[in-house]
């Protein structure tokens, strides 16, 4: 299975709009490679309708590197408590993870980092199960308890609290959020230079779809901690700034997050 195949339902999602949009049909037809061996890394996915028309789909995703590392962690974590601990706890219980710019220090070879995994997992089920076992019904800052268990683990960058909500239930409901101040407008100083870099290299890929007589050449960007980077319209006013030579090559450009939003054109 290609490891990429996790990009596929957001596509569809842009695809979808798309369609609507220009009254089409484009679909996935598979990676680029399968259909031009010779471009392997050019772009990402190919695209057809039914009529024959070709496209060529980018996709970058524009999560933080370190909250991208620490968000799969904490899902795949978060999956395991709460069947774990299904039926232990008194009630029902909200806990909420918030992550900032480099909430976990997951260095180390994989067995270190394995390790470092297991240990932050071990100590969630503990301090969860404690807190919920003393009756707790207020929010309550899990944060520090966790990292005076985990300080080579843990950073001041993650934050966790929990709370009872009424219900006769015996579960745990585990929600991520991202922290920080998002940009009003649009991005800035590095971030700006992050994304403009970001465009031009998905312009360039896409210069070997339009030169393989490709059609219609599509950006795809992701956020799927949803507003991670930054909200939509502060990436659509973003991209605005941009110079023509920048995306020249790139005929539409899709933001997907919690919905579809159109940057281009």
């Amino acid at each position: 299975m290609n490891n990429e195949n996790w990009q596929i339902p957001h596509i569809k999602k842009a695809l979808d709009y798309h369609n609507r949009s220009y009254d089409t049909d484009f679909a996935i037809a598979g990676r680029c490679e399968q259909f031009f061996p010779g471009l392997q890394g050019g772009w990402d996915w190919a695209c057809s309708t039914t009529s024959g028309s070709r496209g060529a789909i980018e996709v970058k995703r524009l999560t933080d590197e370190y909250k991208h590392e620490a968000e799969n962690v904490l899902r795949q974590i978060s999956d395991s408590l709460e069947e774990q601990l299904s039926g232990r706890i008194p009630g029902l219980y909200r806990l909420l993870l918030t992550i900032w710019d480099q909430p976990l220090d997951l260095n180390g070879d994989k067995k270190e980092k394995s390790e470092k995994i297991k240990k932050l997992k071990k100590t969630l089920l503990k301090v969860v199960e404690d807190s919920a076992n003393t009756g707790v019904r207020e929010a309550v800052d899990l944060s520090e308890k966790i990292r005076e268990y985990l300080p080579d683990v843990v950073s001041n960058d993650f934050e966790a609290s929990l709370q009872r909500i009424p219900s006769g239930e015996s579960r745990l409901v585990i929600e991520l959020q991202t922290g920080g101040d998002a940009p009003s407008v649009v991005l800035e100083g590095n971030q700006f230079d992050k994304f403009k870099a970001l465009v031009q290299k998905a312009n360039e890929q896409l210069y070997k779809a339009k030169s393989s007589s490709i059609s219609d050449t599509f950006l795809i960007t992701l956020d799927l901690l949803y507003h991670l980077a930054a909200p939509p319209d502060v990436i659509k006013n973003t991209f605005h700034m941009l110079s023509f030579d920048d995306h020249c090559n790139i005929d539409y450009v899709y933001h997907v997050g919690s919905s579809v939003t159109r940057i281009k054109p």
